[in-house]
């Protein structure tokens, strides 16, 4: 079964590319997107195994050479939780 099949969508956000990984033994899909001439990457993960953490303890994860003040969390979704990184305006 494929855990992320439930993804939300947002039409006005074009999903450049996608590819499943594991960070820190969790499984996470991370898309690179494109959203009102912004391009950006989501790190998803399931709210059931990262849900307890906290955004400082989420960014840990993904914080690998970008500014902590360009990573933002949201926990909108029922079922995931979005760590999104990597803001580039597209000129």
């Amino acid at each position: 079964m494929d855990k992320f099949q439930d993804l939300p969508e947002d039409k006005d956000t074009v999903i450049l590319f996608q590819k499943r990984g594991i960070v820190s033994d969790f499984q996470v899909l991370f898309q690179h997107w494109s959203y009102d001439g912004i391009l950006g990457i989501s790190a998803i993960f399931l709210k059931e195994d990262v849900g307890g953490y906290s955004d400082d303890e989420l960014k840990d994860f993904i914080d690998k050479g970008f500014s902590r003040d360009e990573i933002t969390i949201s926990r909108h979704s029922e079922k995931y939780i979005f760590v999104n990184y990597g803001f580039k305006v597209n000129d």
